[in-house]
């Protein structure tokens, strides 16, 4: 028993550089005969921060699908300030505590673990603390679980407290994760403000002004990138935090985060103006024209005392509850609630005048905000039907500079003239593909986040050493109530740079100021990623609505394969010949760009529409999913293919690789028709001198045994 007990010590390996590790999984020690990956079925992370200490709790389970017991080792890359408490592991039902020793020669110990288990992965974690617990026996097609719990003192970087969770050390042998489940609860005395991922879509939750609760959540995941999470102390009515990359010899990229914290008062609050626009044409009859008015009564109900509000209903002909804008009482509430119970879904489509009719009810006044929210299922089918003509008729009918928010309904939108109308007016657009589900829950809770707008009409200036350019959105959104806005470009020096936010609150221009820090040593390659995706979305944007473009479409195949991003167009550079076959549907890549471009109307265009509006939102890079289902593929077979394609291109060391038939990644900057490369026998004394020459080359040797890539002026190329 007590030889038995040995088996199960943890060895901490310590070595003096810091450098990212990613391992957190059993890798299966030398076995005769074929075995199959363990498998990470759950990977649960429950991370407490108070004042800047995290107390972490790592859940992990893990499943041998073998006939036979193995014995493997459990890796987990331990931050510099990181301080394990406590550490279980239960095998066979039995729980095991592990003692924790130190080694020297960690570097000799990974390299020779390396060529031992030929598992180029552990490279990864040369230079940084490591737990290693040897794990024995792994029972046939039974469980391991494992608790795991350290507290961690988190930094001060430029205003923002960063924790890193090195999430993708999850990944196992197969790939994938079962099922990832990451919570943070953070409390911090001086009050909290912005919150965000560089990375990760997580879920926020600000209960309070010193408590924010934050989730991610997923499932069959590929965990390819460590959870990155900021949050910024309170500081002012404004709070603004800001995270950069720099890669050498390259401008760099930054992320600012901006919030409000204007309270919803009555002496702060910004009185608004809305006009609720219903289509009420044939094609809404049944279900949706109910549902819809359901979401309509839920608007009436958040409006507050110093609002006006009007109604339209819209088919062939325009029917308005009155000619212009009524102050809201609780009077006024019962007629629009009655004018709302009324209204029959019949007649064709007039956008256009709906449009019209809308907009002149609208004045241009200080201290108060406009509001259009505009429901419609179809295409405009009576009146102007010109798509061009009815954007043109709207940006000149709004002066009063309303924020029109769109919702489509069903698959017959044209979504070109929704996306556009919307974007041009500084507000949103929605997509319900299913109406009976969707449609009030969408609609209120849009009307209950525009019901408090903390800051209306912003506009940004930077003034100071760094030369910023190239900023997403490019059209700054109202900031609302419990929200924050998120900003992406590049900036060229650096130092310290003003801020100068103004927009308008409480009735009046308020204007903000504030110092940022553009850092040149900043290293967050997901902000790098971040401002790709959505300047490629805003090229699809371009795309969605005027049509093909073949130099805005070599501009996203330039960013696609610079910065790794799977896009429509970079997608089908894949050279898995079965995969493009199944994506293209047996047609040319060309053939099938030309009717994504095209397609205005239909399934496809919607779920393009929601995936570009999904980019615009989201920190990960853009979804693939605006390209397979063009091939003829139900959503399930898109998504599968999306993942295979996302599998083909990867990031390591700041660099975008692609998988190609044989096996070999390979560097998107290599040119085979001109770049030459230095083969380097994998395992051999000169690969690893190349993995010990940075962090960078580490983490792209961890890829495999078949890589070509570039370091300094040099490319190299690994062969077995």
């Amino acid at each position: 028993m007590k030889n038995q007990k040995k088996l199960f010590l943890a060895l901490l390996f310590v070595v003096l550089s810091a450098v990212q590790a990613l391992a957190c999984r059993i890798a299966v020690l030398p076995y005769q005969g074929r075995v199959l990956p363990i498998e990470t079925r759950k990977h649960d992370v429950n991370i407490s921060i108070k004042n800047q200490v995290a107390d972490i709790t790592v859940n992990a389970l893990f499943y041998n699908p073998n006939s036979t017991v193995l014995e493997g080792d459990y890796w987990f890359p331990l931050y510099e300030d990181a301080a394990v408490t406590s550490f279980t592991m239960i095998v066979n039902g039995k729980e095991m505590k592990a003692e924790i020793l130190e080694a020297d020669k960690a570097r000799a110990i990974y390299e020779e673990i390396v060529r031992r288990m030929k598992d180029p992965a552990l490279l990864e974690f040369a230079g940084t603390r490591m737990l290693r617990q040897r794990v024995y026996p792994i029972p046939a097609r039974g469980e391991v679980a494992l608790v795991l719990k350290y507290t961690q003192q988190l930094k001060t970087v430029n205003g923002k407290v960063k924790l890193v969770y090195p999430l993708s050390s999850a990944k196992s042998d197969t790939g994938y994760v079962g099922e990832v489940n990451i919570k943070v609860n953070v409390e911090d005395s001086n009050g909290i403000k912005n919150v965000y991922s560089s990375g990760h879509a997580i879920k926020t939750n600000i209960k309070e002004e010193n408590f924010v609760s934050a989730s991610f959540n997923a499932r069959n995941y590929k965990p390819d990138k460590p959870f990155v999470f900021y949050y910024s102390p309170a500081a002012g009515e404004v709070a603004a935090s800001i995270i950069t990359h720099v890669n050498r010899n390259d401008d760099g990229y930054f992320t600012l985060l901006l919030s409000p914290s204007i309270e919803d008062s009555k002496e702060k609050y910004m009185p608004k103006d809305f006009v609720f626009v219903l289509d009420k044409s044939g094609s809404m009859q049944g279900d949706k024209i109910e549902k819809a008015k359901d979401a309509l009564q839920f608007c009436v109900n958040t409006l507050k005392e110093g609002d006006r509000l009007g109604i339209i209903a819209f088919s062939s002909s325009v029917d308005a509850m009155s000619g212009k804008l009524k102050n809201f009482s609780y009077q006024e509430s019962g007629k629009a609630k009655n004018f709302i119970r009324a209204i029959d879904a019949e007649g064709g489509t007039d956008i256009n005048s709906a449009l019209q009719d809308a907009l002149s009810m609208l004045k241009k006044e200080k201290g108060r905000l406009p509001v259009i929210v505009f429901l419609t299922d179809g295409l405009p089918t009576v009146g102007e039907t010109d798509i061009m003509n009815i954007l043109k008729n709207t940006k000149h009918a709004n002066r009063a500079d309303a924020r029109i928010f769109v919702f489509g309904v069903g698959e017959d939108v044209n979504t070109g003239l929704l996306d556009k109308m919307s974007a041009d007016n500084g507000g949103d657009c929605e997509y319900v593909i299913n109406p009976s589900d969707s449609i009030e829950e969408s609609v209120s809770s849009l009307a209950s986040r525009i019901a408090s707008p903390a800051l209306a009409g912003i506009t940004l200036s930077f003034d100071g050493s760094a030369g910023v350019y190239d900023i997403y959105p490019k059209r700054i959104p109202d900031m609302f109530a419990g929200s924050q806005i998120t900003v992406t470009g590049r900036f060229k020096g650096n130092g310290m740079t003003q801020v100068k936010v103004s927009g308008e609150t409480s009735g009046s221009r308020k204007e903000f100021r504030f110092p940022v820090d553009f850092s040149d040593d900043g290293r967050d390659e997901s902000v790098m990623k971040l401002w790709a995706s959505k300047k490629v979305t805003y090229l699809m944007d371009e795309i969605n609505l005027k049509g093909r473009n073949k130099e805005i479409e070599n501009e996203i195949i330039k960013l696609g394969k610079k910065y790794g991003i799977v896009t429509p167009y970079t997608s089908f550079l894949i050279t898995d010949e079965s995969l493009k076959e199944r994506a293209l549907g047996g047609r040319s890549a060309d053939m099938v760009m030309e009717d994504l471009a095209q397609a205005k109307t239909g399934s496809f265009a919607v779920m393009r529409s929601k995936s570009i509006a999904k980019a615009k939102k989201a920190e990960a890079a853009a979804p693939a999913s605006m390209m397979p289902s063009a091939a003829g593929m139900d959503m399930a077979e898109a998504e599968e293919m999306n993942r295979q394609i996302s599998a083909s291109v990867v990031n390591a060391g700041g660099r975008a690789f692609v998988l190609d038939n044989n096996g070999r990644y390979t560097d998107t900057e290599f040119n085979n028709l001109k770049d030459k490369a230095k083969k380097v026998k994998y395992l051999s004394e000169e690969y690893f001198k190349l993995s010990a020459v940075s962090a960078e080359v580490s983490e792209i040797l961890s890829l495999g045994n078949k890589v070509l890539f570039k370091s300094g002026n040099d490319f190299y190329e690994i062969t077995e």
